[in-house]
């Protein structure tokens, strides 16, 4: 399969897609088509084609449209091409991606008409029809993902289109080694033909499928700062062309680190996430930012988006945290040897604070609670405690307390 060029020499460009012949010269005749050329044109069309040529029409022909076998309304100049402009300009370009197409070129009336074009060999799955341009409309290139061959990614073979029209060079035998079902059966792609090698994803926009590429060839995004929106919708889309998000977001990887950020401002959509795809990795982590949620609040969409797994997971998590706060605060201090200021009447003052304390730390016990805010509740109730041995034995109890929480299990 042919490799990309940025050189416009034997790489994929403009007059490779159609050259606009001159039809100023009515002297030059349809030629017969050549039985013994390898072209997916079918054979009645009487087109004129160069055998010797790579590109759609000879672009030294002046023969003019045949319009029975082109559509007219997609030709709005005569005049040849000026100078050959490559599809993939390799210039450099600071932003996430470029204008390659404009509404009056050669290429946009090529792909409006391109529908009237026939393909014996055309025996693809899937939706490998050219966009529809209007007026407006105008391809664009990533800048990420360009016809020049990376120095750490395989040489580009086909294209992905967008939904919004943006286009994005890679290997196909990438995405296969990572695919279970051939790309949602769209790859591979075996004709050697250039305007055959490419995929219109009509679901997938820009955004959602330059994340999902990243996450393919291991890439960092952050530098195109995504929001979280696009992350979560680019990765529910890994399942429809056979990607598992389980086996793909890992820790050290970029949209591993990323999600984990995000999950500090929005856990439970994270989490969401993890549930829906059992990523169970990240939502290990992310399970700990979600204590301080009221478990009351989750709603009937929330729960269906993390499905019943990981949403029992969540609620055990917050009842075993709580049950293990009223366990630690039981029993209360022993009682010390009684002393000429403190004897055993007057210890029970300490036994009745102890209890009231846990009272009201059990009522008001949440999975999240801070060791600071346990200890300053003891200390609250227990102000009118004046006996040193009594507060001895208070501390060293709070201190074990505190300690065993400390090492509570607060992830799902």
């Amino acid at each position: 399969m042919e490799n990309f060029s940025s050189t416009g020499q034997d790489g994929f460009c403009l007059e490779d897609w159609i050259t606009v012949a001159d039809s100023t010269d009515p002297s030059n005749a349809p030629t017969p088509f050549d039985a013994n050329v390898s072209t997916p044109f079918d054979a009645n069309v009487s087109t004129p084609f160069d055998a010797n040529a790579s590109t759609l029409f000879n672009a030294n022909a002046s023969t003019p449209f045949d319009a029975n076998t082109w559509d007219a309304n997609a030709i709005t100049t005569a005049a040849p091409f000026k100078e050959q402009t490559s599809l993939f300009n390799s210039s450099p370009d600071l932003s996430h991606q470029r204008s390659v197409l404009s509404t009056d070129n050669s290429l946009r009336q090529a792909m409006d008409g391109s529908d009237k074009l026939e393909n014996d060999d055309m025996s693809l799955s899937g939706d490998h029809t050219l966009p529809s341009l209007d007026q407006q409309s105008t391809l664009t290139l990533s800048t990420a993902f360009q016809a020049t061959p990376s120095s750490n990614r395989p040489a580009p073979d086909i294209m992905l289109i967008s939904s919004d029209a943006v286009v994005f060079c890679v290997d196909q035998q990438t995405i296969l080694n990572l695919s279970t079902n051939s790309f949602n059966s769209l790859l591979p792609i075996t004709s050697t033909c250039k305007i055959e090698r490419f995929v219109n994803l009509h679901q997938v926009d820009s955004s959602e499928l330059n994340i999902l590429l990243h996450v393919l060839y291991d890439l960092d995004c952050t530098q195109y700062n995504p929001p979280l929106s696009s992350i979560l919708s680019s990765i529910d889309h890994f399942p429809q062309f056979g990607l598992s998000p389980k086996a793909l977001i890992k820790s050290k990887t970029s949209v591993y680190e990323i999600l984990l950020s995000q999950a500090s401002l929005h856990p439970l959509e994270v989490y969401c996430l993890c549930g829906r795809h059992d990523i169970h990795e990240l939502a290990i982590p992310v399970s700990s930012r979600l204590l301080s949620l009221a478990l009351s609040t989750l709603t009937d969409t929330d729960a269906e988006s993390m499905g019943s797994v990981y949403l029992a997971r969540l609620f055990k998590l917050h009842r075993t945290r709580v049950e293990t706060l009223l366990r630690l605060l039981l029993p209360a201090p022993s009682l010390h040897n009684p002393t000429s200021k403190c004897g055993f009447e007057q210890q029970k003052a300490l036994g009745a604070a102890w209890t009231m304390t846990t009272a009201y730390l059990s009522w008001s016990a949440k999975p999240d609670i801070s060791i600071s805010t346990i200890r300053a509740v003891f200390h609250a109730m227990m102000k009118h405690i004046t006996c040193p041995e009594c507060l001895k034995g208070r501390d060293e109890r709070l201190n074990k307390i505190i300690v065993n929480w400390s090492i509570t299990k607060n992830t799902i």
